[in-house]
């Protein structure tokens, strides 16, 4: 387990304290529909959101589609503040506490599994086979995250690693660990031009 309190990361000033920030992934809740359009989410749907941080996206999932959701997360700090928003919402979703990386679910579980702004930090190898694991056959699997120039500095990759515990792909990079993951049909879409706003 990390200790929260050594890095000055976003998402740890978040844990410590509420700083009015609840959707931590650019582009906010116009790419969590954008990203669950193509996954043609209906009201029958099964849906994970691994990492799903305060719960922000999975309510919104849930508030548009209707659809049958789970969120799950590493910190005790985001599933609680989840399962408030859920009950103020009067929405049935399920927030638990889990690891990315061990997800504790059966095979081929659901119809969709999203991850926004969190696979960079993690074992990306392993953390995509668990989301490919509990996605059933013809479900959808997709990711929105920190991508990478193809000329990026050094330093700057390793500035982040050090300050946030990040380690993007480039946008190849991001599609070659999808598909060399067993994934058919990948696709990655330049979302670039939303950092400057959300930054």
């Amino acid at each position: 387990m990390p200790n929260y309190n050594t890095h000055p990361s976003l998402e740890n000033l978040i844990e410590s304290e509420n700083i009015g920030i609840e959707s931590l992934h650019p582009g906010g809740l116009k790419t969590t529909k954008e990203l669950e359009d193509l996954f043609k989410i209906t009201e029958n749907s099964r849906v994970l959101d691994v990492a799903s941080g305060t719960g922000e996206g999975t309510c919104f999932l849930v508030e548009e589609f209707k659809c049958h959701a789970v969120g799950i997360d590493i910190s005790q700090v985001m599933v609680t503040r989840a399962k408030e928003k859920a009950r103020e919402k009067n929405l049935n979703i399920e927030f638990k506490i889990g690891d990315a990386h061990h997800l504790p679910f059966e095979d081929n579980e659901f119809d969709v599994v999203i991850s926004e702004c969190a696979v960079c930090a993690l074992n990306k190898e392993m953390a995509i086979a668990e989301m490919i694991r509990v996605a059933s056959p013809g479900g959808f699997v997709g990711i929105h995250d920190i991508c990478w120039n193809e000329d990026t500095p050094i330093d700057l990759k390793v500035r982040l690693k050090e300050i946030e515990n990040e380690s993007p792909e480039t946008l190849g990079g991001w599609k070659k660990l999808f598909s060399e993951s067993g994934l058919e049909n990948c696709s990655a879409t330049d979302k670039s031009h939303l950092m400057p706003a959300w930054m």
